[in-house]
């Protein structure tokens, strides 16, 4: 390096005064190009742990319901009408919410094991409808009452 009029490193004083602010600006870019995807990440999982706790509730309660029902339209009605207002509760769309119910037995009835399968179709967040979706499901076995 050659000496200049003010001594040693004129040129790197030089580069550091061409420089000076750009970290700033790189680091901004870097933030948002790695802050982006890990935010949309953060609230597609969101959605997707609220669609999973909201089938493990509607699909305990529902065979809950099943299973106490006196007689199996009035379970019909029941599990509907439950359905419909567990799906509003937890903010769910209750059209993509599909429900199974199966039993060992004629249900309900005394000893009855009855099975719930509760399936939420969940859409990521800034896809169109028509794009990809997840669905997560879950079940419970409800065994009902001996003596109704």
């Amino acid at each position: 390096m050659s000496r200049g009029p003010r001594g040693w490193g004129t040129r790197a004083a030089r580069r550091q005064e061409r420089e000076r602010g750009s970290a700033i600006v790189e680091f901004i870019g870097v933030g948002v190009l790695l802050g982006v995807p890990l935010f949309y990440l953060a609230i597609a999982l969101a959605g997707l742990h609220s669609a999973a706790l909201a089938a493990t509730t509607m699909a305990q309660q529902l065979a809950s319901v099943q299973a106490q029902s006196p007689d199996a339209a009035t379970a019909e009605r029941r599990v509907a009408q439950a359905r419909g207002e567990m799906a509003g509760a937890a903010g769910v769309d209750a059209d993509a919410v599909r429900v199974s119910i199966e039993c060992d037995r004629p249900c309900p009835g005394p000893q009855a094991r009855v099975r719930v399968s509760v399936r939420i179709t969940v859409s990521l967040p800034l896809v169109p409808s028509s794009g990809r979706v997840a669905s997560v499901e879950s079940s419970a076995t409800v065994l009902s009452p001996r003596y109704g």
